[in-house]
Order: structure tokens, then sequence, then C-alpha cells
């Protein structure tokens, strides 16, 4: 019947999504420590000490340490040595630090400067259950500075749905084909943290 098809194709598009989801973070955050793949241009993962990228030993979630991953993306310099000046407008963490970003970036109506809360209102957060541990990580926002890119073969940007009904044979045939890719394309846009 139409009800059962629209029940498979349903279910089938919510598989897409989750295909999606795991090829992005099994690109964006593989390798070595997971630290993202090597770009091209500096020879090292996207996520290294040497770019200012990543901290250089983990920490938890603070505004002292947040503080040090924003200060390190404000430094970061374009190829020709400018100042690019970059904010960060996504914090992305794991299960197990989701509590203690949602504290850090819930608005605080502080009676004292020393209680104000720096981040309030600053940063998106993304939680994922494909980020383990206390690991946590900075993207600015991807429309000024792009970390990662995504992309469907042309003119294919959603999945492409065949039904065959085989000759001589009761029932239908289904078959989902779905063209996606993600890569790495600059380092200047992210800050990692391994947490602790």
């Amino acid at each position: 019947t139409l009800g059962g098809i629209a029940t498979v194709l349903a279910d089938r598009g919510r598989a897409v999504a989750r295909f999606e989801d795991k090829t992005f973070f099994a690109a964006a955050f593989g390798g070595a420590n997971n630290d993202g793949p090597t770009l091209l241009e500096t020879s090292r993962q996207v996520f290294n000490t040497t770019d200012g990228t990543k901290a250089a030993s983990g920490a938890a979630i603070s505004v002292t340490t947040v503080n040090a991953g924003r200060a390190a993306m404000r430094k970061r310099t374009s190829i020709d040595g400018n100042l690019l000046d970059i904010m960060p407008a996504v914090m992305l963490v794991g299960p197990d630090s989701e509590l203690t970003a949602q504290q850090l970036l819930a608005p605080i109506q502080a009676q004292q400067t020393s209680t104000v809360n720096p981040f309030s209102g600053q940063m998106e957060l993304v939680v994922s259950a494909r980020i383990s541990g206390n690991a946590w990580y900075l993207f600015a926002d991807p429309a000024d500075a792009p970390v990662f890119v995504y992309g469907f073969l042309d003119g294919f940007e959603a999945p492409r749905v065949r039904i065959e009904e085989p000759f001589g044979q009761q029932g239908t045939a289904l078959t989902i084909e779905h063209d996606f890719g993600v890569g790495a394309v600059d380092f200047r846009g992210g800050y990692k943290n391994a947490g602790a």
C-alpha cells in the first residue's frame, strides 16, 4: 500500500541523515588522536598545537579555558599574514560535557562583576553523541571561516529513490542512492581542547 511505502521512505530518510552524520564525524574528527584529517597547506592535522588549533593540555570547560580558545582564534592570521580576528560561534561537545557547556553558555543575571558570564548568548551549543569523553571544540561561523565543507553530486542534493516491480515476482523493490562527501578546507576557524 501507499502508506507502507511512505513509512519505508520516511525511515530511509532518517537513515540518510544518520549516514551523513556518521560520514561527517568520521572524516572531520578521525585520524590520530581524533585531531582530524591532514591539510595540504600545513601538512598537519586540522587540530594541532603548532597552528594553535589545539590546547597544549586537556582541560575542562570553564571561562578561563574557553577564553584561551577564543583568544587563539582571534589571533589567527591569513596566508599573507593579516590578522583575521575570528570569533567562535559554535561550541561542539559530547554528552559527557553537555551540562557544563550549558552552564557556561546560560544567561546569568549577575549582581557582581566577578560573577558575570562573558559567554552568555555568544555561542550556539551543539551536542553530538559521536564526540566521546570530555573533548570540546569551538568553531567560527562557517560563513566567516569554514573548517569543514560537505557536498553532494551536482544536481543530486537529495537521495534518489528508484522503485521497481520485478517482472514475474510479487512485491516492489526500493533502491535509495545518495552521493555525499565531506572534507577539511582550513584550520583557522576551529579550536579543540581534549578536555579533562
